[in-house]
């Protein structure tokens, strides 16, 4: 096919005009708003509001590809409204880019300040119209001295004269989550923000520590393993907030030197893994719910398992989000389910577990009606924490103070049985002395019993033998001791032998038996015995009694005998009669009671020898 020359023409024309019209309009199709200082007015600007932004998503390129026309990243416009800021997890990096402008007469001065504290790499570059460069490359583990301002959140100063015009590229990268979001702030306005940002860490920070000096208190008094749970909890809590406000870097004196870029997700897994211990604890999972004691076992194990990826970003950063919020999520559900099974302790648990993020997300709702420029500096999510670390607290309180309750229910109810018991062992102490005191008596009625049938004889009812030699050798120690004098009386029945005989056994019994009682009748001092000495021999005792006294005695008792007018056929006298043989003496110390017997034995057989029926002395 030919071509004619005026057709060749026609067509290189309008490539050129093709080309003419990209060049013009390529540049503008990526072209920010234009903020102008001079006409911006005091009130905060919010970056989306006139920055283009793209992805870079290998995030190799450099500032002077990134910005020539065109450039190689789809740069997207403001359009309507705002973007979101927030690009979450991931290895990409993202570029801003804005125009700004003074048209008034007076240089005016302006702060870009970032909403995240925690962007692994953050470059800026602001490009003068004369050409002249000025760039800063810093992130959150370079130390704030490589910052433009030292602050913990990263600020960018705009100075702008009469006239000048300046453009602003930003370029931030963060594997656990790159969020873009920023104002431009006047001076006054950046300066109020760091003292609220200051005032409100101290106070979080300050309740954190008064709830960790109040646990190691609790701890200290009850040694119980919930309150050092519940303090590693409150310690995960302040490093998280600590972190994640941008706090650590301006109190710990690191300079250069910065904390490890996994620090930030390292916090947040902690906090989660602390919730979940001290939740299965307070539930006392390993006791009333195995099944799910075993799930949060295992999924902490994930979670450690997870900690040692964090070193990869590449592989750790998609999964710690789903990880964090599956964490929530089944420490709801076993929250609830132990509710339902445990009662009130256990609900206030789920409480102090959905009530943060509903306030959190009702304050989210609050921003969205009328925006606060300071809640892009003080997320929902800090307070979240601290809400939800204060309730859990509060939750475990009530669970302690329900158990004490139990437990001081419990003891009384033990002290009660106690007393029961002691009252009950005090009656029967009673009981037990009163029985004791009636079996003494028993018992010494049955010594006293025993002890009278132990010196008496059994036949005739007198003194038995025992008695007689106990008594006498009493007696013989104080006649000699008072130096008196102590007399005895041998008494023999007479021919007694022939009475047994003749009239049996049983009437000789009867016979000593009403001799006795005639002897016991004849003996008219107390301090007289009477004893039956041996078959049918009595002998008595007569103390501080001299020869006489002892002889007019015996001869009563031999006629009182002798007038009973028993019968005795095989006595010379036809009735049964005694013989008595009497001994005195004056008893020396060291001398033998026995002597006074064998003198009373000598009279008796005297007497016996003499004829019987009669009293014979020494």
């Amino acid at each position: 096919m030919r071509h004619t020359p005026g057709a060749g023409r026609l067509r290189r024309a309008l490539a050129c005009c093709f080309v003419l019209l990209v060049l013009v309009i390529a540049p503008f199709s990526v072209q920010a708003k234009e903020v102008d200082f001079s006409q911006a007015g005091s009130d905060p600007i919010d970056i989306t509001s006139i920055a283009r932004w793209a992805p870079d998503p290998e995030g190799v390129l450099r500032f002077d590809e990134v910005r020539n026309a065109p450039s190689p990243l789809p740069f997207r416009g403001p359009g309507a409204g705002n973007w979101s800021a927030d690009f979450g997890p991931g290895t990409a990096a993202y570029w801003l880019s804005f125009r700004i402008i003074n048209r008034g007469n007076l240089a005016t001065e302006r702060v870009l300040m970032m909403a995240s504290p925690l962007l692994d790499q953050w470059d800026a570059y602001v490009e003068s119209a004369d050409g002249s460069l000025r760039q800063y490359k810093t992130g959150w583990a370079a130390g704030l001295n490589s910052r433009p301002l030292s602050a913990p959140f990263f600020s960018l100063p705009l100075a702008l004269g009469p006239g000048q015009a300046q453009s602003v590229w930003i370029r931030v990268q963060s594997p656990f989550g790159a969020d873009a979001s920023a104002m431009l702030l006047t001076n006054s306005q950046f300066q109020a923000i760091q003292l609220e940002w200051s005032a409100r860490n101290a106070w979080r920070m300050g309740l954190c520590a008064l709830g960790l000096g109040v646990t190691a208190l609790l701890w200290a008094v009850t040694r119980r393993k919930i309150y050092p749970l519940y303090g590693i909890l409150v310690l995960c809590a302040m490093g998280w907030l600590g972190l994640h406000s941008g706090q650590w870097q301006t109190l710990l004196p690191l300079g250069d030197v910065a904390p490890a870029p996994i620090l930030p997700p390292l916090s947040s897994l902690c906090l989660s893994l602390a919730a979940m211990a001290l939740l299965r604890h307070a539930l006392n999972l390993a006791q009333f719910a195995r099944l799910a004691d075993r799930f949060a076992k295992a999924w902490m194990i994930a979670g450690l398992l997870l900690a040692c990826l964090l070193a990869w970003p590449a592989l750790s950063a998609p999964v710690l989000p789903y990880y964090l919020g599956l964490s929530y999520l089944a420490v709801l559900l076993i929250t609830a389910r132990q509710s339902l099974r445990q009662g009130w302790p256990t609900a206030a648990f789920l409480v102090a577990e959905l009530l943060p993020m509903l306030v959190s997300y009702g304050q989210t709702l609050v921003d969205s009606a009328a925006p606060d420029p300071l809640l892009m500096f003080a997320p929902p999510g800090h307070n979240g924490v601290i809400l939800g670390v204060a309730l859990l607290g509060f939750a475990m309180g009530l669970q302690q103070a329900d158990k004490l309750r139990t437990q001081l229910q419990a003891l009384r109810a033990l002290l009660t049985q106690q007393n029961q018991a002691l009252e009950r062992a005090r009656q029967m102490e009673i009981d037990l002395e009163a029985t004791v005191s009636q079996r003494t008596q028993s018992l010494a009625l049955a010594a006293q019993r025993l002890e009278s049938l132990s010196t008496v004889d059994g036949m005739t009812g007198v003194a038995n033998r025992r008695r007689f030699d106990e008594t006498l050798l009493v007696e013989w120690g104080r006649a000699a001791r008072d130096k008196r004098p102590l007399s005895i009386a041998l008494i023999d029945v007479d021919w007694f032998k022939s009475f047994n005989d003749h009239y049996g056994h049983p009437a000789g019994d009867e016979c000593l038996r009403q001799l006795a009682r005639v002897f016991e009748a004849g003996v008219m001092r107390s301090g007289d015995l009477i004893a039956r000495y041996g078959g049918e021999e009595f002998i008595l005792i007569a103390p501080d009694t001299d020869h006489n006294g002892i002889q007019t005695i015996a001869n009563y008792l031999c006629q009182e005998v002798f007038a009973l007018g028993m019968a005795h056929e095989g006595s010379h006298y036809g009735r049964v009669s005694v013989s008595i043989g009497v001994a005195t003496a004056y008893p020396q110390q060291g001398s033998k009671a026995g002597v006074l017997v064998q003198e009373a034995d000598a009279a008796l057989y005297r007497a016996k020898t003499q004829g019987r029926h009669r009293v014979a002395g020494p």
